[in-house]
């Protein structure tokens, strides 16, 4: 069977043509692996308990409850550290602090750790065998374009296929496939669409083997088209195949994602410690066109090089982000028969993929591991709607996926047994603190509420800024009122709704009709603007029950922290048109 390099789609092959292209694959001078030796995933391994084991449950769980424990009581006991006149520290406040220093202590060393490794790395180490994988549906195309020009750009001697995976098999699914040739005519890339999902079928069937066998020996660009079933049935395949290839390792990104042309290289880097079974990598963000999208652009790096840096450090990275990630191939046969297959409460997943997997990686007890040096550009959404559906889509994922961590906490360090405790408690905490103060406290407690939301944050863009030179940074405290009004009540409708697994927002190609629009906007937004409603009336009636007579502290107070906010809100506005803070384009933001 011929390939052919022009944007014609075509069908898995017959069992004449596979016996056909079998003789012409004996005639290649390297040898290939086994398809049914790659195809068929291993069972994850159970091992039996021993007292061992059991000893480190019971430590692992005891310190997390000693750490907890006492936070919890102090919190609402209102135990107090130190207290000066109206200015008093909780155990809480101290707990809280002290995570925040060890944070930033960790990503610091784990930061320096890989600087090293790199300056330190084998010049003649050929790096492990890795293959790349895209996955996408209906992507835009101009976005899809640039994905696929950074790919040829990479730079790693050792990255051996590259495969495109198309969640579709439609006519508007076939644009992709055309880009797909467009881009890669010089190389003669092969298209292959099926009507089958590989995860629906056994091994051993005759599709799959057919399948397995066109694809096995290829060495070029290859594109996939198959059945809308969603990202994490598209992404199976792109593992199935690329193991079948004989792939090490595979690096995933999504289709709207542009790579760093050293982003394989760093990711595979992070393989050569035998004990990783999966890494990330640095995801920017290019479209900064919104303050949202900006802000966002800024949490970005705090979630990757603060948070993940820190996990990294105890080798318990909590998920790989789908734009960039990487997976040894052996941890891979492992456990994505298990993935692939996840249900919560006897439903499908349709979400979270990313954090699963990098969940069953855990569990298997493998490092999970970071690396700033590898980075690439993604996209945001731009407005408050997206953004917010977006944000309740990654917290169901986290409840779900916070169930199933509880089960293996012993199999990694203390740390992410108490980092994701926190992250599970610090939500609600902050909102029954917020109601609280609002409702029952004075405007004093209010403005040092505030004040310690200011601080908080600026300490973050101080950091950042030492870090990365970038004095953006330094209007990040614009994201905690954007935190408090969005975030927290989806957070808050996420655990709600867990039944709920609509993805929440369409495929750029798509143009669903108003009424879907109309409900999906009303479904979203409902918690934060019943939050918002709750807060504002708060406002009014804290403000309402204070004596404004004998409060000119509070006045004063109030006056500083609100002018700060609006100092930088005016910063914002300066940045943007003086053009420091670009207003990004497709063309200008992207890398080349």
């Amino acid at each position: 069977m011929t390939a052919s390099n022009v944007a014609t789609i075509h069908s898995v092959p017959t069992p004449q043509e596979v016996l056909e292209q079998g003789e012409q694959i004996q005639q290649k001078a390297q040898p290939q692996p086994q398809p049914t030796a790659a195809v068929t995933a291993v069972p994850a391994q159970t091992s039996r308990s021993s007292p061992t084991s059991g000893l480190k449950v019971f430590w692992t769980f005891f310190v997390i409850a000693l750490i907890i424990g006492p936070t919890v009581a102090g919190y609402v006991l209102q135990w107090k550290t130190w207290d000066i006149e109206d200015w008093a520290l909780g155990v809480y406040g101290v707990v809280m602090l002290a995570f925040f220093l060890l944070q930033i202590l960790f990503c610091t060393i784990n930061r320096c750790q890989v600087a090293s490794r790199r300056r330190n790395r084998d010049g003649a180490s050929q790096g492990i065998r890795t293959g790349l994988l895209v996955v996408g549906y209906r992507e835009d195309p101009v976005l899809f374009r640039q994905c696929l020009h950074s790919v040829k750009n990479l730079q790693y001697s050792n990255l051996t296929n590259f495969m495109v995976v198309v969640d579709g098999n439609e006519q508007p699914d076939s644009v992709m496939g055309t880009i797909f040739t467009e881009v890669f005519a010089a190389n003669v890339p092969l298209i292959i669409t099926i009507d089958f999902r590989p995860d629906a079928v056994n091994p051993s069937d005759l599709k799959m083997q057919s399948l397995v066998a066109e694809i096995q020996a290829e060495r070029r660009p290859i594109c996939i088209l198959q059945p809308h079933a969603g990202k994490r049935h598209a992404l199976y395949t792109g593992f199935q195949m690329l193991l079948a290839q004989g792939c090490e390792a595979v690096v995933v990104t999504d289709s709207d994602t542009s790579l760093d042309v050293n982003s394989v290289q760093e990711l595979a880097a992070t393989l050569e410690d035998p004990k990783v079974g999966a890494a990330t990598g640095n995801v920017r963000v290019w479209n900064t066109e919104s303050l949202i999208a900006f802000l966002t652009s800024l949490r970005y790096w705090y979630a990757f090089n603060i948070e993940r840096g820190a996990q990294s450090f105890w080798g318990c990275v909590l998920c790989v982000s789908g734009p960039l990630g990487i997976y040894r191939g052996s941890t891979l046969n492992q456990i994505m028969n298990d993935w692939v297959k996840q249900t919560f409460f006897g439903v499908p997943c349709t979400f979270g993929d990313d954090r699963h997997l990098t969940n069953l990686v855990l569990r298997t007890g493998q490092k999970v591991k970071y690396t700033h040096l590898a980075s690439c550009f993604t996209e945001t959404p731009a407005t408050l709607s997206r953004w917010i559906t977006q944000q309740t889509r990654w917290c169901k994922s986290f409840h779900r996926e916070f169930f199933l961590n509880v089960q293996w906490f012993h199999k990694q360090s203390i740390w992410m047994g108490g980092e994701l405790t926190y992250h599970a408690m610090f939500p609600y905490f902050f909102m029954y603190s917020v109601l609280r103060i609002l409702y029952t406290g004075s405007v004093w407690q209010l403005t040092l509420a505030m004040f310690c939301l200011a601080a908080s944050t600026t300490l973050k863009s101080i950091y950042a800024l030492i870090v990365s030179g970038n004095f953006g940074f330094l209007l990040f405290p614009l994201y905690g009122p954007l935190y408090i009004i969005g975030l927290i009540p989806a957070k808050l409708w996420a655990f709600l709704t867990l039944w709920d697994i609509s993805w929440g927002t369409s495929a750029r190609g798509e143009k669903p009709g108003l009424a879907s629009r109309v409900w999906t906007t009303i479904k979203y937004l409902f918690a934060p603007t019943i939050w918002l409603g709750v807060l504002c009336a708060g406002v009014v009636y804290n403000f309402y029950r204070a004596d404004w007579t004998v409060t000119f502290r509070e006045q004063w107070g109030l006056i500083a922290v609100a002018g700060y906010f609006a100092a930088l809100f005016v910063l914002y506005g300066i940045g943007r048109v003086t053009g420091l803070i670009k207003n990004s384009t497709l063309k200008e933001a992207l890398p080349k």
